[in-house]
């Protein structure tokens, strides 16, 4: 039958490590401090990294045209004319 109080059994074991881990995870404010290491990934992470994204999005602006596109069209916005195809003769 449902409920608990089977033997001492619960719905789950509880492992002390993974505990342990959400323990740490959930307080790290609590102790972190700022080291080189920790300095350069919070500059890589969140200056870096976005400008190389945005930065990669302003080189792209106004290239694509999604607009109305249908399959095998080219999304660029000034994309060359159809490419014609050469039928081979046997």
């Amino acid at each position: 039958m449902a409920g608990g109080g089977h033997g001492g059994f619960g719905e789950h074991k509880i492992d002390p490590a993974i505990e342990r881990w959400n323990h740490m995870r959930e307080n790290v404010y609590r102790t972190f401090k700022f080291t080189p290491k920790t300095a350069r990934q919070v500059t890589l992470w969140g200056a870096l990294v976005p400008a190389l994204v945005g930065l990669g999005a302003w080189a792209a602006n106004g290239q694509l045209d999604w607009a109305g596109k249908q399959r095998g069209q080219s999304l660029y916005a000034s994309a060359p004319g159809p490419q014609q195809k050469e039928v081979q003769e046997e």
